[in-house]
């Protein structure tokens, strides 16, 4: 640490930028990943929606 010339508080301020930096990319990984997830989601509630859709119009035109 001394021998790059770097004093411990601007050793601590590197550290926190380096980490701040790490946290920022997982963020946004974990937010790509929770909106491709809402995503799918969203598709297989549509087919659900469809199907019960199909479903009750069988119903009446048997009832």
């Amino acid at each position: 640490m001394y021998s790059t010339g770097m004093s411990t508080f601007e050793f601590v301020i590197y550290f926190a930028f380096i980490m701040l930096c790490f946290g920022i990319r997982i963020y946004r990984e974990r937010v790509k990943e929770q909106k491709m997830e809402i995503h799918q989601l969203k598709e297989e509630n549509e087919k659900l929606k469809e199907a019960v859709r199909y479903y009750h119009e069988q119903r009446r035109s048997m009832g």
